[in-house]
């Protein structure tokens, strides 16, 4: 067995039966904004964005494969999540609006790690990288829109 599903068979076999992941990055300035991507164990996916300028959030819900919940289990376990203290630094102000959340649920209990994307100390690459692959990983999954239908 390779090494994402021995972490997933681990993380099922370890009492964690379910999880969910939640990644949030927010965004200030001018036009601020946000990004939640939920996936659950069984791959179910909900992408919620909103834009000041857009003004109601929009929604796309779609399914992943398992191999993609996989490779998401592994970058956890790679990463080492789950010993990130929950706040990585510190902010005040403005840049306090520019951060990235993330927060991985199972039976057991629920781990949050926040870092801001301007704080001092710099964020850990560890942990942008991880937000990064996950973000990558899922959104690359996302269907693609149907064809426009042909015009008589």
């Amino acid at each position: 067995m390779n090494a994402p599903c021995n972490l997933l068979a681990l993380l099922l076999g370890a009492g964690l039966a379910s999880f969910q992941l939640v990644l949030l990055s927010t965004e200030g300035g001018i036009n601020p904004g946000e990004e939640r991507i939920t996936l659950d164990q069984d791959g179910s996916v909900l992408v919620r964005s909103w834009r000041l300028s857009q003004g109601s959030p929009r929604e796309e819900r779609w399914a992943v494969g398992p191999a993609v919940v996989e490779a998401v289990a592994a970058a956890i376990a790679e990463a080492q999540f789950f010993e990130f203290p929950e706040l990585l630094n510190e902010a005040t102000g403005a840049v306090a609006a520019f951060s990235t959340t993330l927060e991985v649920g199972t039976d057991s209990g629920r781990h949050s790690v926040t870092a801001y994307r301007h704080g001092s100390p710099p964020p850990p690459q560890r942990f942008v990288q991880l937000a990064q692959r996950i973000r990558e990983l899922v959104l690359k999954a996302r269907p693609s829109p149907p064809p426009p239908e042909p015009t008589p």
